[in-house]
């Protein structure tokens, strides 16, 4: 689950940011999590 830390690193990175790029880029991220998070094996 490195997906995790990187995905709110990307968060933080986002602060200062143009505020329309940030919204493409929200997205974009929140799709891979979603990705991986949906292919993950469950326990």
């Amino acid at each position: 689950m490195e997906i995790l830390p990187s995905y709110f690193m990307l968060m933080a990175d986002q602060v200062g940011k143009c505020a329309a790029g940030a919204t493409g880029r929200t997205i974009l991220m929140t799709r891979s999590l979603a990705e991986v998070l949906s292919t993950a094996p469950l326990p």
